[in-house]
Protein backbone atom coordinates (compact mmCIF):
# COMPACT_ATOMS: atom_id res chain seq x y z
CA UNK A 1 0.00 0.00 0.00
CA UNK A 2 0.86 3.23 -0.80
CA UNK A 3 0.82 6.44 1.60
CA UNK A 4 0.21 9.47 -0.55
CA UNK A 5 -3.24 11.61 0.33
CA UNK A 6 -3.71 13.42 -2.05
CA UNK A 7 -7.38 14.69 -0.93
CA UNK A 8 -6.44 17.33 1.33
CA UNK A 9 -4.87 18.82 -1.90
CA UNK A 10 -8.15 20.64 -2.92
CA UNK A 11 -9.68 21.93 0.75
CA UNK A 12 -5.83 22.40 2.52
CA UNK A 13 -3.78 23.15 -0.24
CA UNK A 14 -1.08 20.65 0.93
CA UNK A 15 -0.57 16.73 0.28
CA UNK A 16 0.22 14.08 2.77
CA UNK A 17 3.22 11.68 2.38
CA UNK A 18 2.61 9.12 4.99
CA UNK A 19 4.64 5.95 6.15
CA UNK A 20 5.29 3.49 3.95
CA UNK A 21 4.38 0.00 4.68
CA UNK A 22 7.55 -2.56 6.12
CA UNK A 23 9.19 -4.00 3.31
CA UNK A 24 12.70 -5.77 2.76
CA UNK A 25 12.33 -5.93 -1.10
CA UNK A 26 14.44 -3.31 -1.95
CA UNK A 27 13.30 -2.62 -5.72
CA UNK A 28 9.58 -1.83 -3.53
CA UNK A 29 11.55 0.64 -1.20
CA UNK A 30 13.51 2.31 -3.93
CA UNK A 31 10.73 2.72 -6.61
CA UNK A 32 9.03 4.26 -3.29
CA UNK A 33 12.09 6.44 -3.08
CA UNK A 34 11.92 7.54 -6.22
CA UNK A 35 8.22 8.30 -6.47
CA UNK A 36 8.66 10.86 -3.70
CA UNK A 37 11.64 12.64 -5.07
CA UNK A 38 10.10 12.66 -8.61
CA UNK A 39 6.73 13.73 -7.29
CA UNK A 40 8.04 16.58 -5.22
CA UNK A 41 11.16 17.86 -7.69
CA UNK A 42 8.83 18.04 -10.93
CA UNK A 43 5.61 19.77 -8.73
CA UNK A 44 7.97 22.60 -7.61
CA UNK A 45 9.57 23.31 -10.78
CA UNK A 46 6.61 22.78 -13.22
CA UNK A 47 3.35 24.71 -13.63
CA UNK A 48 0.40 23.41 -11.78
CA UNK A 49 -1.96 21.16 -13.58
CA UNK A 50 -5.38 21.67 -14.78
CA UNK A 51 -8.42 20.57 -12.55
CA UNK A 52 -9.63 16.96 -14.15
CA UNK A 53 -12.85 16.69 -15.50
CA UNK A 54 -15.57 14.68 -13.22
CA UNK A 55 -15.94 11.80 -15.66
CA UNK A 56 -11.86 11.17 -15.18
CA UNK A 57 -11.07 7.68 -14.31
CA UNK A 58 -9.16 6.74 -11.85
CA UNK A 59 -7.24 4.68 -14.88
CA UNK A 60 -6.68 8.10 -16.64
CA UNK A 61 -6.13 10.00 -13.20
CA UNK A 62 -3.05 7.67 -12.92
CA UNK A 63 -1.72 8.07 -16.18
CA UNK A 64 -1.73 11.36 -15.92
CA UNK A 65 0.12 11.72 -12.48
CA UNK A 66 2.87 9.46 -14.15
CA UNK A 67 2.65 11.46 -17.58
CA UNK A 68 2.63 15.00 -16.13
CA UNK A 69 4.08 15.08 -12.88
CA UNK A 70 6.24 12.12 -11.94
CA UNK A 71 7.43 11.85 -15.96
CA UNK A 72 9.41 7.69 -15.12
CA UNK A 73 7.92 5.28 -17.24
CA UNK A 74 9.77 2.33 -15.10
CA UNK A 75 8.18 4.07 -12.25
CA UNK A 76 4.63 3.96 -14.03
CA UNK A 77 5.18 0.16 -15.16
CA UNK A 78 6.03 -0.59 -11.58
CA UNK A 79 3.03 0.89 -9.71
CA UNK A 80 0.94 -0.38 -12.52
CA UNK A 81 2.08 -3.49 -12.42
CA UNK A 82 2.10 -3.32 -8.47
CA UNK A 83 -1.61 -2.21 -8.69
CA UNK A 84 -3.04 -5.45 -10.84
CA UNK A 85 -1.26 -7.85 -8.50
CA UNK A 86 -2.87 -6.26 -5.44
CA UNK A 87 -6.06 -6.22 -7.56
CA UNK A 88 -5.70 -9.93 -8.75
CA UNK A 89 -5.25 -11.02 -4.78
CA UNK A 90 -8.23 -9.09 -3.84
CA UNK A 91 -10.30 -10.56 -6.16
CA UNK A 92 -8.72 -14.24 -5.52
CA UNK A 93 -9.70 -13.09 -1.83
CA UNK A 94 -12.86 -12.49 -2.34
CA UNK A 95 -13.67 -15.43 -4.74
CA UNK A 96 -12.21 -17.87 -1.70
CA UNK A 97 -14.18 -16.03 0.88
CA UNK A 98 -17.94 -16.45 -1.21
CA UNK A 99 -16.22 -20.47 -2.13
CA UNK A 100 -16.44 -20.31 2.07
CA UNK A 101 -19.15 -19.26 2.45
CA UNK A 102 -21.02 -21.18 0.08
CA UNK A 103 -19.94 -24.44 1.18
CA UNK A 104 -20.41 -23.33 4.88
CA UNK A 105 -23.73 -22.86 3.68
CA UNK A 106 -24.35 -26.07 2.14
CA UNK A 107 -22.94 -27.72 5.46
CA UNK A 108 -25.52 -25.92 7.51
CA UNK A 109 -27.98 -27.14 5.38
CA UNK A 110 -26.99 -30.86 5.51
CA UNK A 111 -26.24 -30.74 8.65
CA UNK A 112 -29.30 -29.21 9.67
CA UNK A 113 -31.52 -32.37 7.48
CA UNK A 114 -29.17 -35.33 8.96
CA UNK A 115 -29.68 -33.70 12.38
CA UNK A 116 -33.51 -33.54 12.07
CA UNK A 117 -32.91 -36.98 10.60
CA UNK A 118 -31.12 -38.27 13.60
CA UNK A 119 -34.39 -36.81 15.68
CA UNK A 120 -36.72 -38.66 13.84
CA UNK A 121 -35.01 -42.20 14.34
CA UNK A 122 -34.65 -41.47 18.20
CA UNK A 123 -37.98 -40.30 18.39
CA UNK A 124 -39.21 -43.73 16.49
CA UNK A 125 -37.28 -45.72 18.98
CA UNK A 126 -38.49 -44.41 22.00
CA UNK A 127 -41.90 -45.28 21.13
CA UNK A 128 -41.17 -48.83 20.41
CA UNK A 129 -39.12 -48.55 23.64
CA UNK A 130 -42.51 -47.49 25.40
CA UNK A 131 -45.00 -49.84 23.26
Amino acid sequence: CYKLNLSCLVELGYIEFRQHESSKDKTTVTNWIRFCAAFVKNSARLRSPLSLKETTSIEEEFDLLFEYVVKDRALRNFYRDRRDSIEAQERERQMTEAAVKESSDEMSISDGSSSSEESTHTDRFKRLRTT
